[in-house]
């Protein structure tokens, strides 16, 4: 639900470093700011989207006076703060900037509003960033053999558990639970191939945890036990 709208110009930020009091999407019109998130800084230009997250720690800095449009809503589903867009996708989006702009400057209706704004965002999270579910994969292959969760790769991608899945498959077909699975068991098969370890050790190796965990993984994943696979490998 929507709780304000507005289009305003700033030469200075009145806040430039704190915690966003609402869900916002934001829309520079004309100038630029730095926007600092977690580790990451960027440039925000005329026509980029970005969300203000409620409670988000954030720092930002005008560069050039801007001119913005700013939605407001009491929560928001959508993950930031950045917004990207498929290459076919983004005359619609700069339509929809368009009449939402149009809406916010006549008045219009907080349901117009709202739908143009959704549209917005509907059209960026079907696109991943670009880059930020590889780091995801490269984060796993780097760690695979510790204790690996959803909760933790959320964390790391910065992301919910469901967007994080959602964003993983669209990049790589499995969800990132898959991936781990899938990993382990290639590094297990490369182990138990070229090397004599023992199987809890193998399992150790590759992140499993125990011996029985592993074996009953191994079988699911290619109908051999680790033992069978051992043997075949040899023939």
């Amino acid at each position: 639900m929507i709780v304000q709208y507005e289009i305003a110009t700033r030469v200075q930020f009145e806040i430039e470093k704190g915690s966003h009091r609402f869900d916002s999407l934001l829309i520079p019109l004309s100038g630029s700011f730095e926007y600092l998130y977690g580790e990451e800084k960027r440039i925000i230009t005329a026509g980029t989207p970005i969300i203000f997250k409620k409670g988000v720690p954030f720092e930002k800095r005008v560069l050039e006076p801007v001119e913005y449009m700013i939605v407001r809503f009491s929560s928001l589903s959508a993950e930031g703060p950045w917004l990207d867009y498929k290459e076919e996708d983004r005359a619609r989006a700069e339509s929809s900037v368009r009449y939402l702009y149009t809406a916010i400057e006549q008045k219009a209706s907080g349901e117009v509003v709202e739908h143009f704004a959704r549209d917005l965002l509907i059209l960026a999270e079907q696109q991943p960033r670009e880059g930020e579910m590889t780091a995801v994969a490269a984060y796993i292959n780097e760690h695979y053999q510790q204790k690996l969760s959803l909760d933790i790769l959320a964390e790391q991608a910065g992301y919910s558990k469901q967007t994080l899945i959602k964003k993983f498959q669209q990049q790589y077909r499995k969800t990132p639970v898959e991936y781990v699975t899938a990993l382990r068991i290639d590094k297990a098969k490369a182990l138990l191939s070229n090397t004599a370890y023992p199987i809890g050790r193998i399992a150790e190796l590759c992140g499993f945890g125990n011996a029985y965990y592993f074996s009953n993984t191994f079988k699911k994943q290619t109908s051999l036990s680790p033992l069978q696979f051992r043997n075949s490998s040899k023939l």
